[in-house]
């Protein structure tokens, strides 16, 4: 009696996958210590593989791929994180021996902001070699969004999120800015020519920074703290460690304020952009045929 309705349920499979797994689902349904959910369980299974064209399978593993690439994507915000702040450390031995003649203050925001440039250099690498491997059917929103989904959980961490900045509204302000504006450059450079994408990529990047910049001061800092008429002024600053007073009329209040969120971002950009330029848009798939 079991061993007939085993072979109903095989049968109800499509012929490429009675072939490939005929015998397999039979030993294993031959032996199962519960055979009647076990049956249940493989005629569900072989009635979504009929009902899809034989699709149901793959569309799993296709998830299952997609979700892994989408994990790798979050969790680079992090890894970027580390690499740059790291950097940033190793300039320590160089600023104690310029101590003589440089001001330690001064010296080490002007050392901190030039890190952003090798670790963008390895951000872009290492966007290559991502992008390359993944398959995404939307790549241009996908990895902004991910990619922010991830900033959002550093900024959320309480002590270590304070690497993107002293408010969390404000770091979640900015984060949204800099994805909708990633995913828009994103989406924009990838209809133009390569000489014109690459100057459309570091224009819009520049814009990008300064508007995701602004908005975390709007957010974060009162207009009392943060002149508004200074606005223009706020991302030039943050990212080069050059700070002439423009948050509360003192020294580096302002990268005190919004810590390593510009650079990270930056960073975030150079990775995004390269990963969305070389990753595979992913096809519809065929029906397959029984």
């Amino acid at each position: 009696m079991r061993a007939r309705l085993a072979r109903a349920v095989l049968a109800l499979y499509p012929r490429r996958v009675r072939e490939r797994y005929g015998d397999e689902i039979a030993g294993l349904l031959a032996n199962s210590p519960r055979p009647w959910r076990d049956l249940a369980d493989v005629a569900r299974a072989a009635l979504g593989e009929r009902l899809s064209g034989g699709r149901a399978a793959l569309a799993q593993a296709r998830a299952r791929t997609v979700l892994w690439h989408l994990v790798r994507l979050m969790l680079m915000p992090a890894a970027l994180t580390v690499v740059l702040v790291a950097l940033m450390a190793a300039t320590g031995p160089v600023l104690f021996l310029a101590d003589r003649w440089v001001d330690a203050e001064r010296g080490a925001s002007v050392a901190y902001a030039l890190m952003v440039l090798p670790a963008a250099l390895l951000a872009w690498p290492a966007g290559l070699l991502l992008g390359r491997s993944t398959r995404l059917a939307a790549p241009w929103l996908a990895v902004p969004v991910t990619l922010a989904l991830g900033l959002l959980a550093i900024a959320a961490v309480p002590g270590v999120g304070m690497v993107l900045g002293e408010s969390l509204p404000g770091a979640a302000a900015a984060i949204a800015v800099w994805c909708a504006g990633a995913a828009a450059l994103a989406r924009w450079s990838a209809t133009l020519s390569r000489v014109r994408a690459a100057a459309a990529r570091v224009f819009g990047t520049v814009l990008l920074l300064e508007a995701a910049t602004i908005a975390y001061v709007l957010t974060a800092l009162a207009p009392v703290r943060a002149p508004r008429h200074l606005a223009a002024w706020w991302f030039p600053s943050a990212i080069s460690g050059v700070d002439p007073g423009l948050v509360d009329g003192a020294y580096l209040q302002l990268s005190d304020a919004i810590k390593f969120l510009p650079a990270m971002l930056a960073v975030c950009t150079v990775f995004a952009l390269t990963v969305t330029a070389v990753t595979r848009t992913r096809p519809q798939q065929a029906p397959l045929s029984a």
